[in-house]
């Protein structure tokens, strides 16, 4: 099958947002949710005028979107569009703009963008429904609460968080503070006979009441490698320390380089592509050891800001690792490697593992499935403002990879590197798959307000990857500027910024200027 593709238009303008979710107190408490177990492993979904809607409820208020249309639509693109479509819908509250749909372990699960006891999420049917075909049509439905998940009762610290700075990242993500002195999750452990020759990874941040340890398990009954879709790769499934956690079924391997949960304490794993091999007990793929908090500083088990420190971890993979960061309820501290900075607010002790959440919501969409580009009115010798595309496939690939964007053809411009080489066709980049930035801020992959300046130069200021002050005509991909990619929330190219300086003799008037992408998918 043929990879369906489109363009979207950002804002150049757009800025992320990064909220506490409310609750009892700021970033303290758990998300409400609706976990479709209707659909398990299934890798296409079909949506189309008749089952377009998906009818909903969050926090008690009702609503419905309308869902993109396609056919054999991935999964991934699918919670992305459910998404951007609630963010949308412009009800200037947090539950519904930091909503956030994913695609976990599999299945569809849409969290309320509000923590705390009156956060709660419900699917419903209604007209022309897509709750069936994206497996609602049954479901696990769990509220909201007030306490650290991690102990099922409230956090010793009687405060909140408050978040300073402008998400600059370009998906959704939840960033976990937990209070620890040192790193939790340490390094897999391959299993004898494990002949698996890719990387196994970790992120996220483990928070519970004991030490565990995840014994990895592989099938390779129905594939030995991922991207074959569902019923044609490997699957996995763990057991864990006192079968505290185990996985109680098996997880289709279906994407490289995907996050997939290990458990409900917070631990992720993601694979590179490669070919995996059977391990059956009692024979492990891996074995991962997740140490418990227990203390605050030293050998403390509770500390006050100034003395206590914390971890983070995210649900995209960025985190701390074991350089513990010193608490503070009087100055902002750093929180995670995007632009954002946290301070405590409350007054008495931190216990080791009292847990903490912040929403992150990347910029909108302006416009879907565009074909063009209008500069507007640009005047001689001036430029005209800047705008933003990404490309991305919604169905017939698992991956996306080696992305090149170039200028095809300049119209009938007539000073662009000839005669007075005085027009100029800019362009810039940066995104998840060539971030930008310096440490420890060096994860940056989306920046507000792109001025002309800054890709007016073939060095690119720090918050962005590459620029090129002028695009040559290129006919291949060889010649074309490098675009990153990424697959968190489907196929999706780093996105690009360009625009145009007009040369001081242009004349004429609506020229059509080409640009070419080029890409593998598989």
């Amino acid at each position: 099958m043929s990879a369906i593709t489109r363009w979207v238009e950002y804002a150049a303008d757009a800025a992320g947002i990064a909220g506490t979710g409310g609750g009892t107190q700021e970033g303290v408490g758990t998300r409400g949710y609706s976990l479709a177990t209707g659909a398990t492993d299934k890798s296409k979904f079909q949506i189309g005028a008749g089952n377009n809607r998906l009818h909903l409820g969050i926090n008690g208020d009702s609503a419905y979107i309308t869902l993109a249309s396609g056919i054999d639509l991935d999964p991934r693109f699918i919670a992305k569009d459910v998404s951007e479509k609630l963010h949308n819908l412009g009800k200037n509250d947090p539950s519904y703009d930091q909503s956030q749909c994913v695609w976990e372990n599999n299945r569809l699960k849409l969290y309320s963008g509000s923590l705390g006891s009156s956060s709660s999420v419900t699917i419903t049917s209604g007209t022309n429904t897509a709750h069936t075909e994206l497996g609602w049509g049954s479901k696990t439905e769990v509220g909201g609460t007030n306490n650290n998940p991690a102990t099922g009762s409230l956090n010793q610290y009687n405060g909140g968080l408050t978040v300073s700075g402008t998400y600059s990242g370009f998906f959704d993500e939840v960033y976990t503070v937990v209070i620890h002195n040192g790193w939790t999750i340490n390094t897999p452990v391959k299993g004898g006979s494990n002949s698996y020759t890719g990387t196994i990874s970790t992120g996220g941040i483990f928070n519970h009441t004991s030490d565990i340890t995840y014994t990895i398990y592989t099938d390779t009954t129905n594939g030995t490698t991922m991207g074959g879709g569902s019923g044609n790769v490997p699957k996995m499934s763990w057991i864990s320390t006192g079968n505290a956690d185990n996985s109680g079924q098996d997880v289709e391997l279906l994407y490289p380089n995907y996050w997939y949960k290990l458990g409900t304490k917070g631990t992720m794993v993601k694979f590179t592509d490669a070919v995996f091999s059977h391990n059956q007990s009692p024979n492990s793929a891996w074995t991962i050891d997740c140490v418990f908090p227990q203390t605050t500083h030293g050998s403390n088990s509770q500390g006050s800001d100034g003395d206590a420190r914390y971890v983070w971890g995210s649900t995209r993979g960025d985190d701390s690792g074991n350089n513990p960061i010193v608490t503070s309820n009087s100055s902002f501290t750093q929180l995670g490697s995007r632009g954002l900075y946290i301070k405590a607010t409350g007054s008495n002790m931190y216990k080791a593992g009292d847990q903490f959440k912040i929403v992150c919501t990347p910029p909108q969409p302006k416009s879907y499935d565009i074909t063009n580009l209008n500069y507007g009115n640009v005047t001689v010798s001036t430029e005209a403002p800047v705008k933003s595309v990404i490309f991305e496939i919604i169905s017939g690939a698992i991956e996306m990879s080696t992305v090149k964007f170039g200028l095809q053809g300049h119209g009938s411009f007539e000073h662009h590197n000839e005669n007075n080489s005085d027009t100029y066709f800019r362009f810039g980049t940066v995104g998840p798959g060539q971030p930008g930035g310096s440490s420890p801020i060096d994860g940056l992959e989306w920046h507000a307000d792109i001025q002309s300046s800054a890709i007016a130069n073939d060095i690119p200021p720090t918050y962005l990857h590459a620029t090129k002050a002028n695009l040559s005509v290129v006919s291949d991909a060889d010649d074309s500027e490098v675009i990153g990619s990424s697959s968190f929330m489907g196929m999706v190219s780093d996105p690009i910024f360009l625009n145009i300086k007009l040369g001081a003799s242009e004349v004429g008037a609506n020229s059509t200027i080409n640009y070419r992408i080029f890409f593998d998918y598989s």
